[in-house]
């Protein structure tokens, strides 16, 4: 008796296909092992630009940033992204909470739908 074909995952194949920044990008975010032979296909520059393309610095730099086989100046362009980003939120908060206390005063109700008070709900 022979066993069935493997099943075939669309899942697993979009997977391989994509390049290895992403692919690194994937398996840092579901806490996955990376192989130090995938580190040295990495370009770093693409690397930084898909972090911040999506959005991903927020909950990655506090996973990796003291992974030791990380470059330090990708290291260090990392950790000016993150401080860039968390004081653009702190800005946004303080508008926002500014927004409300004027809606309040008014005597409007508002929900926040977007933004950096919704990591807080």
């Amino acid at each position: 008796m022979t066993s069935p074909a493997p099943l075939f995952s669309p899942l697993q194949a979009s997977l391989d296909n994509l390049s290895a920044e992403l692919k690194l990008l994937i398996k840092f975010q579901t806490n996955e092992p990376v192989e130090s032979e995938e580190l040295n296909a990495i370009n770093w520059s693409l690397f930084l630009q898909l972090v911040k393309s999506h959005r991903m610095i927020g909950g990655l730099y506090p996973i990796i940033y003291e992974n030791e086989w990380l470059p330090v100046e990708v290291k260090e362009r990392l950790k000016t992204i993150y401080n860039q980003n968390k004081l653009r939120m702190l800005t946004l908060t303080a508008e926002l909470l500014h927004i409300s206390k004027a809606f309040q005063k008014n005597g409007i109700n508002s929900i926040p739908l977007q933004g950096p008070m919704l990591t807080y709900v």
